[in-house]
């Protein structure tokens, strides 16, 4: 297996148009916090950051054969978030552009496959709500249990604004473990 982390960005984007998921994972692990941060700082909204970052990087992997980098793949690539900031800021650019360009592939028997990926995510996904911190971990249990903000306030005798900050570091927590998933299905329909 190569170990794509020693590779320059212009090595890794030869790659990635050559369709090496690999390349692709690792241009993306090594842009997608500091583009997360460039997108927040213009946004203004981490949720709408994530978006704009997420939305770059499909359209770079979608249109990695016709894209040609005429400068440095970071100019390229902040240039491009900054591209997606200001399409999500004018209200011209749908939520989800990619979902209509998925294409059913062949039909295949994997139900067993998807059931053991499926295992593996939900058990992922145990550990890393155990891992959160006690009274955030008791927040987001009961808010998936269905509790209301207000009722989860009342129950442990925490404010509502104590409550919506638990939720939302879980969530932030949960989004910046699993942002790779993303990816991986992305990549699975493509």
């Amino acid at each position: 297996m190569k170990n794509y982390k020693l590779l320059s960005d212009e090595e890794l984007f030869v790659l990635i148009k050559q369709d090496n998921q690999g390349a692709f994972s690792t241009l993306f692990d090594r842009y997608w916090k500091k583009m997360l941060t460039k997108a927040s700082s213009l946004l203004r909204s981490e949720d709408g950051a994530e978006e704009v970052v997420l939305d770059m990087f499909t359209n770079l992997w979608k249109r990695r054969h016709t894209t040609e980098i005429r400068n440095t793949i970071h100019t390229y690539i902040a240039s491009a978030v900054k591209y997606e900031v200001f399409n999500q800021i004018s209200g011209r650019k749908k939520k989800y552009p990619f979902i209509e360009d998925v294409k059913p592939g062949p039909v295949a028997d994997d139900a067993t496959q998807q059931w053991l990926d499926f295992a593996d995510l939900q058990q992922d996904l145990e550990r890393a709500i155990a891992a959160l911190p006690e009274k955030c971990r008791l927040v987001f249990k009961h808010r998936n249990d269905g509790m209301k903000g207000k009722e989860i306030a009342e129950l442990l005798k925490i404010s509502q604004k104590t409550v919506e900050a638990h939720i939302e570091k879980a969530l932030r927590t949960l989004r910046e473990k699993f942002y790779r998933y993303i990816f991986y299905i992305f990549l699975k329909f493509n």
